[in-house]
């Protein structure tokens, strides 16, 4: 009874968890996990009280495990239904796949828990060591859990109880993976094993017939055995040896062994990949003032993913990067050089030297992580400025009151349940303040345990306080208050209805997509929008109308979240996708209008440049050119001859700075350097609007770099003036590397 009412109240604590409060997978592993734990005890109390010394007194051990199953799983009957009823107060979207999670993770971790019982009481004649046997089996298995996700690169892994861990909660999306089928059949042939050939042995000692539990034991240690022996292939245990096979490229430099696709892609721009490395590396030592390959370490590894599904399939979080510092080695996509994600998870493996615990993490206790300072340094090390630098972010998320408080975001904790983009944004400014202010010193003396008071003299609140005045100094315009709503305004994982399972619908609907598979996509996304009509996946819907064609449709859906009036972010969305259908559909005048006021919303810099970029065609062009525009754009973006449009439109009319723009970029992008050059020329100085402006003198600069030209340069540094911050920091970056390029080809030389 104690432990049916500890199920009970559980569950109902449970009921008032974000994630947890549904019949899911958090659910699931929770009472898997507990429940696999009380399976031990239970099973040695029920296995003893039968069977004292030996099994000559006991029924079949089959029948007894089935029992016992039955009664605790009856024990779990309540809490279950608690969560079922909850989906009426806090929806569950897909409470199919809830049940099969509680099947696949609840049900073996409840057998496995039983047959170690049975394992260590059948065995052994004394009361100690069946204890023992049974604590060191289920270490064990945690240990090789734990071991495996330290030591090899994958972030999910197999434990007997938990069952599957999904690894980071970044990654919304969630089914039961084969991985996981796979995993618990080969527990449970091992079960079968265990309780066959102990059902074997009490047959012949008590004279019954046993030939046939023998041969299923037999069988079942043969088939546990081999998937066992295979579960590598199957994503189990994988290690880096696998995944550096699968991947196929290896290369190595000054700093770096990297593993990339050896796909062709990957090998024209292995040169370009090798250079953003060593850069980055420059980069970092110059912000730590640590160098740690030169100071006696090994040669960081990085694993370079061609993309997300490959990434989860190999080593689990298809949206997360990770960098495991204690073992020197980071697992990234990557799209480019100057791509900042690399320098983020790099900067990680520069903190080991000042870290503490065994995973050299700043850590309170040597147990609890302090995520904000680990993710906080990495952020400031980094310094992305997308569309703004972090204390332009910060201080824009501050003056809209969206800035959640940083001495909470400085605990695990607070930092795991707010929202990452304002999370890492804020805690990466305040660490970059420290170092400008104090120095990297203070920094590296505070990192390991969080110890801001020791290392500065000051209390973490004095240092907030101080952050708080210098960010609230930092003058913004309202297109940058606008740009922090739109890009901010995301709400966690667990604010999220039906967070897991939507993510994993959209998933699926966009790998539909990518296979031309319309009709699962639209029943996914029709599915989506029957459970939640969030104005996020309402876009994505309309999205994907303008994709198929269906103009009138995404015209509508997209003028329904403009009138729904839920602020400046979704509305300018909602006025962009509505000026694509009203372009395609011929009427320009009012498309243009959809354009110009969807600009003056405030909007990304990416999201700028693009509707920019439809606006002038729109008004530029006419006739043949009109069409030929609308055609790159909206109609065919993606064909195969898409380069086309651009070209005979610059056939007909070379001095289109906007045609010329296109071409060069779309070479730009495919790394035809010497090609996209006098394409971006001809833009240069014409495009009509600032950003516009940065953006040609971004490529065209690189393009100059990548080429070896002097000129590069000479780019980069009138750039740096941009008023524009992401581009000025942009151009500084650029010229610095362009410097450090310079300064290495001349040490090399000599």
């Amino acid at each position: 009874m104690k432990l049916a009412f500890g199920y009970l109240l559980l569950g109902l604590i449970c009921c008032f968890v974000p994630l947890f409060n549904i019949v899911g997978y958090e659910s699931a592993a929770l009472f898997a996990v507990i429940g696999g734990f009380a399976s031990v005890a239970l099973g040695h109390r029920f296995w003893t009280e039968r069977c004292p010394t030996s099994f000559q007194t006991l029924d079949s051990p089959w029948v007894r495990s089935l029992q016992l199953l039955a009664w605790h799983l009856l024990l779990l009957s309540g809490p279950l239904a608690l969560l079922t009823l909850n989906g009426l107060r806090v929806e569950n979207c897909d409470p199919a796949t809830g049940l099969l999670f509680w099947l696949v993770l609840v049900v073996p971790s409840l057998l496995i828990g039983q047959t170690v019982a049975l394992l260590s009481v059948g065995g052994f004649r004394t009361r100690g060591v069946r204890i023992l046997v049974s604590v060191a089996a289920v270490i064990g298995s945690i240990a090789w859990f734990l071991a495996h996700l330290a030591l090899q690169p994958p972030i999910t892994g197999f434990q007997w109880f938990l069952g599957y861990f999904s690894g980071s909660i970044y990654d919304e999306a969630l089914s039961v993976p084969s991985s996981l089928v796979w995993y618990r059949v080969m527990c449970l042939l091992g079960v079968a094993t265990v309780v066959s050939a102990f059902d074997a042995r009490w047959r012949f000692r008590t004279g019954r017939p046993h030939a046939l539990m023998a041969v299923v034991a037999v069988f079942a240690f043969v088939g546990c055995a081999w998937m066992f022996t295979n579960r590598v292939d199957h994503g189990i245990d994988i290690d880096r040896a696998h995944i550096q096979k699968q991947l196929g490229g290896r290369v190595e430099t000054e700093h770096f062994i990297i593993y990339f696709p050896a796909n062709a892609q990957f090998r024209k721009e292995i040169e370009h990949l090798k250079d953003d490395h060593e850069f980055r590396y420059h980069e970092m030592v110059e912000f730590f003032g640590l160098d740690p390959v030169k100071d006696g370490g090994d040669k960081l590894e990085s694993y370079v993913y061609p993309n997300r599904e490959v990434k989860g399939q190999l080593m689990g979080g298809r949206r997360t990067l990770v960098a495991k510092l204690w073992l020197g080695e980071m697992h990234i996509m990557w799209r480019k050089p100057g791509d900042h994600l690399l320098a983020h998870e790099l900067s990680h493996l520069f903190t080991p030297s000042f870290g503490t615990g065994p995973l050299r993490l700043s850590t309170r206790y040597l147990v609890g992580i302090n995520m904000g300072l680990v993710e906080g340094i990495a952020t400031a090390a980094d310094w992305p400025a997308r569309n703004m630098t972090p204390h332009e972010a910060s201080a824009a998320l501050r003056a809209l009151d969206r800035a959640p408080d940083i001495r909470r975001l400085l605990s695990a904790s607070g930092f795991w349940t707010a929202s990452s983009g304002r999370a890492y944004t804020l805690v990466g400014s305040f660490i970059r303040y420290l170092r400008d202010t104090y120095g990297i010193e203070k920094i590296r003396a505070a990192y390991g345990h969080g110890e801001f008071e020791k290392a500065y003299g000051k209390s973490v609140d004095e240092l907030v306080s101080e952050w708080e005045a210098f960010i609230d100094t930092v003058e913004l315009s309202e297109r940058q208050k606008a740009q922090a709503r739109f890009v901010y305004d995301k709400p966690s994982i667990f604010q999220k209805k039906c967070a897991r399972v939507i993510g994993e619908w959209r998933r699926e609907a966009y790998l539909a997509l990518d296979a031309s598979d319309v009709n699962q996509a639209e029943a996914l996304f029709q599915k989506i929008l029957g459970y939640d009509d969030n104005p996020r996946y309402q876009l994505e819907y309309a999205q994907f109308l303008l994709k198929v064609q269906r103009f009138d449709e995404a015209a509508a859906t997209a003028q329904k979240v403009i009138d729904a009036d839920l602020g400046p972010s979704f509305e300018a969305q909602g006025r962009q996708l509505l000026g694509d259908a009203l372009w395609v559909k011929g009427s320009l005048k009012n498309a243009d209008g959809e354009y110009s006021r969807c600009l003056e919303l405030g909007v990304p810099l990416d999201t700028h440049r693009l509707v920019t970029v439809k606006r002038g065609t729109l008004r530029s062009t006419s006739g043949p050119t009109a069409e030929l525009g609308l055609d790159y754009l909206l109609r065919e973006p993606d064909s195969q001859v898409a380069l086309f449009y651009p070209t005979d439109w610059v056939r007909r009319n070379p001095d289109n700075p906007l045609a010329n723009y296109l071409i060069g970029r779309r070479l730009w992008g495919a790394n035809e350097f010497t090609r996209a050059l006098p394409f971006l020329d001809a833009a240069r100085g014409r495009m009509g609007d600032e950003i516009l402006e940065y953006e040609t003198e971004l490529m065209y600069g690189q393009a100059l770099y990548w080429l070896g030209r002097d000129e590069a340069i000479e780019v980069f540094e009138q750039l740096s003036k941009a008023k524009s911050s992401p581009y000025a920091q942009a151009g500084e970056e650029w010229a610095n590397r362009t410097r450090w390029r310079s300064g290495r080809n001349t040490v090399e030389a000599r």
